[in-house]
């Protein structure tokens, strides 16, 4: 139950709610209550306390205790905690107990006791007491409770009859304790001068000594006069139905006006500054103002007690008292600030205990009320959920709330705190107050947000199945409530600043490149704030992906996976990242940096298909580096892949070019000498140099002025020698040809026909002209006819000595060339003879051809020849100058010869005289 008081000095109200504490389960009737820390002693009218104590790990007070102390109803608890003991008063009797497990002491028992006090020290000492006032039919007594004896002294003793209640006031004398007491008998209110033992009679309570009326004599505090002054209130049953109540200081006089009621408090008065609560006739329960001296509120109380009063002869079901401060759980506010998983509504216990507390209590026949002020959070949190649904710039109830929440928000911590925080935030986020709520959106507690991320981005419309965050439940059923208008380029801020306090959550992750639409801004994000999350390729990473495909950031995804495969290489993201490129290609400007990309990744791949694929696609794009890379890497297990591919170029592309002669490069450099892959190479060079795109008309007009042109250049007319081979003038000639590729692919595959011996009479490509100087390499035929034919007249002379074709200094396969064997059984003198037969047939067309005739004279004529054969060989008509070297060389042969023939026979007989004196001494040395 709630109780609204109007507020004296404003507009506002204050609210009390009536929070149950106790509710026990036995038939007698509760007639007392006190409480002494963590402890409440209930006293019933069957003689018995309930004792009930509250733990640390439970929100109520559990009963531990039920101890018979007497068989007459328990009318009053007096706790002296200085002695650390307990009063129980039963009918007339008093007993000690000792505190707080209600343990019999061995102190004597009070008897014909009608009420006990504690017997106050003056208002300038706060001390505790261990002496009590005793109040009796005949007299009151202060006694000392001595601790160590364990019995009550009696200290002063003053006759004064019929006492039923009284209490020691808080004087301001000097003096260490009061000396006045408050009392009242069966009709009077006096004042007792324990000093001076004198009796000042105040008035009359009760006009006729019949009615059933309890006097009331209460001490509190009257903050409006000042901290330490007090006043006591009396009660006064004036007849006819009416009564008042009387305000006087310790000295007895009146301090302020008289409260008037209908009725006499019969359930008792209990005073919550600057309120008087007291129980009428009827259950009913009025609030005064001490201050106005109005009654406030005028409430029937049956309602918290759903019991009926058949079962209990009572005639007040109901009572009001005022005890020590009671703490108990506030299960209101603990209850909104308890938080939960959004989603699965999975609760989360808070760490603290909220308290709220209270000094008035209720009481029925069974249960306990305590009646506490209402928390502030809880006004504060349903003016904030007026707020929500009410236009804020017109409704002054929607900033008064605003202006209570700043004000005290910095005076609590905890969960209160964040509670707090979340409201205002909230508050100026659903008017879009971006700049306001700056302050608690960035709000930390231990490196932590005050106000969750998750919570933010959720409002502004991104929600994810995964997206769930602990809630306070206040907070999370007034999420409805909440439209905000979708603002991205502020929630990409805010991603912004509070990222690195969030970047292990998937959902703010997500979020966040949701909201990223530049590469540039993918690029930043990647090498700073998100960086540590690509470090593997999860889930999360392939969503993130997804999103940059959604969004069409091609060149952020290529960015993303090179980065990913820096740190996590594998062949799915090598073949992701290939196929991207492929796929851009046509976009990209920098082709080099495309091809260096692929190539780059190529190794991680170890499907045989996709590594053909992208490698096939690479050298279409820049096949120098396509085939540097197979050069590289023929050594590695795809070898035989980059074999297919060649072969898959041959015959799809036989018709271009680049790709016949980029698979003519594969295979020259994959040349292990074996005679496969040298028939590889000689049936590809072979295939292309007769092909429509190399055996053009135009590359053989231009090879054939090649033709002519070295035959004018090695013309016999031309006295120098030795003469240009065919081979190494069309070395010479490339680039200045016009038939370059044909040149290259004829000098190759010249090459290949004397390293594999591949000739075939079969051949048809041997049967165009232009291929005729392959004949010299013809088994069947002479090679230095051939040789003489093509005017490679220097070769001819080589090959009649060496029986094989000399080497050209810019072969291409100049290592596999270097091993041909030389022929066997050559006949060096029929070979010369052959070319001197030329020579000779020469000179008979062309006189100037002499020359040629000298120089094989020259060089050949007296190493293989005899003058009288080579005199034989040439004409008459030879001009003797062409023979002048040739017969010098004869005659020094000829001089030399004799001179050895002169020499030798000296030597014979010098040889033949020293034998003979060797064969004399020899005889002499034998005669005896």
């Amino acid at each position: 139950m709630k109780i609204e008081i109007d507020n004296d000095n404003d507009s506002t109200k204050l609210v009390y709610s009536a929070e149950l504490i106790l509710d026990k389960d036995s038939e007698d009737i509760i007639t007392c209550i006190t409480c002494y820390e963590s402890n409440i002693y209930v006293g019933t009218s069957s003689g018995r306390v309930l004792h009930y104590h509250r733990f640390e790990d439970i929100p109520g007070y559990m009963l531990i205790a039920n101890i018979q102390v007497h068989e007459d109803s328990i009318n009053k608890f007096v706790i002296i905690p200085v002695v650390n003991k307990i009063l129980i008063l039963c009918g007339t009797i008093a007993t000690f107990y000792n505190l707080p497990e209600l343990s019999p002491t061995n102190t004597r028992k009070l008897k014909e006791i009608n009420d006990i006090s504690l017997l106050q020290y003056s208002s300038e000492n706060n001390r505790s007491s261990d002496k009590l006032l005793l109040f009796t039919s005949s007299n009151v007594r202060i006694v000392q409770y001595e601790e160590e004896q364990e019995q009550v002294k009696l200290l002063k003793q003053i006759n004064y009859a019929n006492a039923v209640k009284g209490i020691s006031t808080t004087s301001t004398m000097s003096t260490n304790f009061s000396n006045l007491v408050l009392v009242a008998n069966n009709k009077n209110y006096d004042i007792l001068d324990l000093r001076l033992t004198r009796k000042i009679p105040l008035f009359e309570y009760r006009t006729d000594i019949d009615t059933q009326i309890q006097p009331n004599i209460i001490q509190f505090r009257a903050e409006d006069k000042g901290p330490n002054n007090q006043e006591y209130l009396l009660t006064i049953n004036s007849g006819d139905s009416t009564s008042l109540a009387m305000f006087i200081n310790s000295l007895g006089d009146v301090t302020r006006g008289t409260l008037t009621w209908s009725d006499y408090p019969i359930g008792g008065l209990a005073i919550e500054w600057p309120y008087l609560f007291g129980i009428f006739p009827d259950n009913k329960l009025k609030i005064s103002s001490l201050v106005s001296l109005e009654t406030k509120q005028d409430i029937e109380i049956q309602g918290l007690e759903q019991e009926t009063t058949q079962e209990f002869e009572m005639q007040f079901q109901f009572r009001i008292e005022r005890t020590s401060k009671i703490s108990i759980e506030n299960s209101s506010l603990m209850e909104i600030l308890r938080s939960r998983y959004f989603k699965d509504n999975t609760k989360s216990l808070l760490t603290e205990t909220i308290d709220h507390s209270g000094s008035v209590i209720i009481l029925s026949q069974s249960k306990v009320w305590l009646l506490c002020p209402e928390n502030e959070i809880l006004r504060i949190y349903e003016a904030w959920q007026y707020a929500l649904t009410n236009d804020t710039d017109t409704d002054t109830d929607t900033q008064s709330f605003l202006d209570e929440a700043l004000s005290i928000v910095d005076q609590y911590s905890g969960h209160i705190k964040s509670f707090l925080i979340h409201m205002i935030l909230l508050y100026y986020l659903k008017d879009n107050k971006i700049q306001e709520a700056t302050k608690f959106l960035y709000l930390t507690i231990d490196k932590k947000l005050v106000v969750d991320a998750h919570l933010i981005v959720y409002l502004y419309g991104f929600n994810y199945d995964d997206l769930d965050f602990p809630l306070p439940f206040g907070i999370e059923k007034n999420l409805s409530k909440l439209t905000m208008s979708k603002n991205d380029e502020f929630i990409l801020l805010y991603l912004k600043r509070v990222y690195p306090l969030l970047n292990d959550s998937p959902a703010i992750r997500r979020t966040y490149w949701k909201l990223i639409n530049s590469d540039d801004e993918v690029i930043e994000f990647v090498n700073g704030k998100d960086k540590l999350n690509w470090k593997t390729m999860d889930n999360e990473n392939e969503t993130i992906i997804r999103i940059l495909q959604e969004k069409k950031l091609f060149k952020s995804l290529i960015f993303v996976y090179q980065y990913l495969l820096k740190t996590v290489p594998s062949e799915e993201l090598a073949i992701r990242l290939c196929d991207l490129l492929l796929q851009l290609k046509d976009d990209i400007a920098d082709h080099n940096e495309l091809v260096s990309n692929i190539l780059d990744n190529l190794p991680l791949i170890s499907s045989e298909t996709s590594y053909s694929s992208y490698l096939f696609e690479v050298l279409k794009i820049n096949k120098d580096k396509g085939l540097s890379y197979m050069k590289s890497n023929n050594k590695s297990k795809f070898k035989s892949v980059h074999n297919e591919i060649m072969q898959e170029i041959s015959s799809k592309y036989g018709d271009e070019l680049d790709f016949s002669l980029l698979r003519i490069e594969f295979l020259e450099s994959s040349l292990s000498g074996t005679s496969n892959s040298l028939h590889e190479l000689f049936i590809e060079v072979k295939k292309l140099i007769v092909s429509p795109t190399i055996f053009t008309e135009t590359n053989k007009n231009n090879f054939e002025i090649l033709v002519q042109t070295y035959h004018i250049v090695n013309s016999l007319n031309d006295s120098k020698w030795p003469k240009i081979p065919w081979p190494d003038y069309l070395y010479i000639r490339l680039g200045t040809s016009g038939c370059d590729d044909f040149i290259g692919l004829y000098l190759k595959l010249l090459e290949l026909v004397q390293i594999t011996d591949e000739f075939s009479l079969d051949d048809e490509m041997l049967h165009d002209e232009i291929f005729s100087y392959f004949n010299v390499l013809n088994p069947l035929k002479d090679p230095i006819t051939i040789l003489l034919q093509h005017y490679d007249f220097s070769s001819a002379e080589a090959y009649a000595i060496n029986g094989q074709l000399p080497s050209s200094k810019a072969a291409y396969y100049r290592d596999f060339v270097s091993k041909q064997q030389q022929s066997i059984n050559i006949n060096v003198k029929d070979n010369l003879k052959t070319i001197l037969n030329y020579y000779l047939d020469q000179t008979t067309t062309d006189t100037l051809n002499n020359f040629a005739v000298a120089h094989f004279i020259s060089n050949y004529g007296s190493s293989y020849f005899t003058p009288n054969e080579i005199m034989e060989k040439l004409p008459g008509d030879v001009p003797l100058i062409h023979l002048v070297e040739y017969i010098e060389n004869v005659i020094i042969q000829l001089k030399i010869g004799n001179k050895q023939n002169i020499l030798q026979k000296s030597l014979i007989r010098a040889d033949s005289e020293l034998t003979k004196q060797i064969y004399r001494q020899f005889s002499t040395q034998e005669t005896p």
